[in-house]
């Protein structure tokens, strides 16, 4: 054992005991670090009790020696053992890391510390934070503890799992020095202040794909702006912004002069942007803030989500890229809180470009806005716009098309080339003026269609009431604020009672009617038994629901279920109740229809006991079916009410 000893330089030293959870997984990472560059580290395992002083061969179980790298780190990975049964012994310090390589612990990092201590604690920090990347690197640590202002260095190298740089206190300043800084892994900062010390020009962080959240913890002396994407480099794949805290000149969810191919995910929440305003008459405390799925001078060649809540505050939201051509397929912006001026489904600001084909999707459950629209501003788009107001408070107007500049004569033509909708629900609030000035207070409304002088006949909108809102809402649409020059141009209106729901498809005077479990749908007083009514263009049609009257038999649709299957399949599970005297041979019907009504597939099943039905491919990504329960004798007779789920296939 003598001549062991000196060959690896250092007397063996306990280090850690690993814990019974760890070594029952397959195999078991080692992270380590060896002061001494000069000689190896050897790691064994001996049987519970064996002297490791004068033990003998039979009471290794394992045992490696390696060399360690010019920085005195190394990993090793160990075969299923049984910690109980074994001491673990090393040269080294060294710490055990589950297989998906994460450990809880962290690495502290001060300037009065040295690099060449170990930085597991905070009275044994490095002393700068590239030293700290190596030891959390090498030891699979998720943090590294800031306990002093330290500038702020990209990591060299990528990385697997979560990083989260974290201050000690909550007051150490994380320096930023360049005007351009990213991320090499997924990373969390917290509990700290982000301070950029450039003197001209904006410093931006860029995420390079990985996902990146900064707490609400975290503050700002001066604005950054943050990008999804990466920094003039293209990247395929998508990215993840959430941001929670911290004061910002623009937020984007692509790249800056660079496409991101693949979808993106901004959340904009807690308290970002604290004490900023949305009134653009009160020019100090209006924010500077514009947020955007896209790029800067760059597009998203995929689909963009923008989520708006708690009390975070933004000057704009638009879905799309500023300052390039539109190749965004889908935007989809929610509103779920906190304060926004202007909603933009599309592009916006000068510079911005036309989008080439493109859907938008905006959504408010709650929070406050200025003026919403569904389309771009200052262009035009083409695709189909869809602004559904399900609550919050809209202070001055809603367009579901395009924005055009008016004073006192119109100055563009900017329209949607498409289908644009809107729908309405009880509990949304409109034309509020709340925190408004005397000339915000102007062209206040709710409009259906783009902010032209006229209405385009490729243009085709549609207002849909849900829940008997229309007797609320019906006289806010239009300008109320007696601009005479703002219209709303419906094609198709829709008056939805209670007792159901109604939704638009993309087809023109085309909507989708779905009744509440035990209800039938009449539209203009006619049953309809299809999820899809072509309706009459220039007139107001009512849709009402009814309950349905009493099966015949003891049958009963209590579920319908629809989860993905391989190969672009559908599997439908249905809880199917059958009562006694079942005659005339009844049978249970799975139909499946696309958004406009299509039959796609349909499976009978004829002995009433299945309860799964495996529908195969063709069903696209990104589109949501109806789904449709029923049960018919041979007299194609209804046995009881239908069931109708909608189903959005991911």
């Amino acid at each position: 054992m003598k001549g062991m000893k000196k060959a690896v330089c250092l007397a063996m030293m306990t280090a850690i005991m690993l814990s019974n959870s760890a070594m029952a997984e397959a195999s078991i990472r080692i992270g380590g670090y060896l002061d001494q560059t000069d000689c190896d580290v050897l790691l064994i395992a001996l049987r519970k009790g064996a002297d490791r002083d004068s033990f003998s061969g039979a009471d290794v179980s394992f045992i490696r020696q390696q060399s360690v790298g010019k920085d005195g780190y190394f990993t090793m990975e160990l075969p299923l053992l049984d910690s109980s049964e074994h001491d673990f012994y090393s040269n080294a310090g060294f710490i055990a890391v589950s297989p998906d390589g994460t450990h809880s612990e962290g690495v502290y990092v001060s300037s009065a510390g040295d690099d060449t201590n170990d930085g597991v604690s905070a009275d044994t920090p490095v002393a700068t934070l590239e030293a700290a990347y190596k030891r959390a690197l090498a030891l699979k640590y998720e943090k590294i503890i800031i306990m002093s202002d330290m500038d702020y260095v990209q990591c060299p190298l990528s990385y697997e799992g979560s990083l989260a740089i974290e201050g000690y206190t909550g007051t150490e300043k994380l320096n930023i020095t360049a005007n351009t800084m990213g991320i090499a892994g997924d990373t969390i900062f917290s509990k700290l202040v982000i301070n950029s010390t450039v003197e001209s020009g904006t410093t931006s962080l860029f995420a390079n794909g990985f996902n990146l959240t900064i707490k609400e913890d975290v503050t700002m002396p001066k604005r950054i702006g943050v990008f999804g994407g990466k920094y003039h480099k293209a990247m395929t794949g998508d990215t993840h912004l959430t941001i929670l805290g911290g004061r910002y000149s623009g937020i984007w969810g692509g790249g800056l002069s660079a496409n991101v191919t693949g979808n993106t995910y901004v959340t904009i929440g807690g308290s970002v942007n604290a004490g900023d305003g949305i009134n653009d008459s009160d020019s100090e405390a209006l924010s500077p803030c514009y947020a955007w799925g896209g790029g800067s001078n760059a597009s998203v060649i995929g689909e963009t989500h923008i989520t708006l809540k708690d009390n975070a505050v933004t000057r704009y939201v638009s879905g799309g890229s500023e300052k390039s051509k539109g190749k965004e397929k889908k935007t989809h912006i929610s509103i779920e809180g906190g304060k926004v001026m202007n909603v933009y489904g599309g592009t916006s600001k000068q510079g911005a470009a036309d989008l080439e084909s493109c859907d938008t999707y905006i959504t408010m459950t709650g929070g406050i806005a200025e003026s919403i629209f569904g389309g771009s501003e200052n262009n035009s788009m083409t695709g189909n716009t869809y602004v559904d107001l399900r609550g919050g408070e809209v202070t001055r107007r809603v367009y579901t098309g395009c924005y055009n500049n008016y004073g006192f004569g119109w100055s563009s033509d900017n329209y949607v080339k498409g289908t644009t909708n809107l729908i309405i629900s009880p509990n949304a609030k409109v034309n509020t003026k709340t925190g408004l000035s005397g000339t915000n207070t102007l062209n206040m409304g709710v409009f259906s269609g783009s902010r032209t002088e006229a209405a385009h006949t490729d243009e085709k909108n549609t207002i849909i009431y849900l829940g008997d809102s229309m007797g609320k809402f019906e006289a806010q649409i239009g300008d109320v604020s007696g601009v005479s020059a703002m219209k709303s141009f419906e094609n198709y209106v829709v008056d939805v009672k209670t007792g159901g729901t109604a939704a638009p498809t993309s087809t023109p005077g085309v909507i989708q009617v779905i009744p509440d479990k035990g209800n039938d749908a009449y539209v203009d007083n006619e049953k309809t038994e299809t999820e899809t009514v072509i309706i009459p263009e220039g007139k107001t049609v009512v849709v009402e629901f009814s309950g349905s009257s009493p099966a015949p038999l003891e049958f009963k649709i209590n579920s319908l279920e629809a989860r993905p299957s391989d190969n672009d399949g559908i599997n439908v599970t249905a809880d199917i109740g059958i009562g006694d005297g079942a005659a005339n041979g009844p049978h249970t019907i799975i139909a499946i229809y696309d958004d406009a009504g299509k039959l796609m597939d349909l499976q009978l099943d004829y002995s009433m006991k299945r309860d799964v039905f495996e529908f195969g491919s063709g069903f696209k990504s990104g589109k949501t079916y109806t789904i449709k329960a029923m049960i018919w004798d041979n007299g194609i007779k209804p046995l009881t009410a239908s069931y109708t789920i909608s189903f959005p296939k991911q």
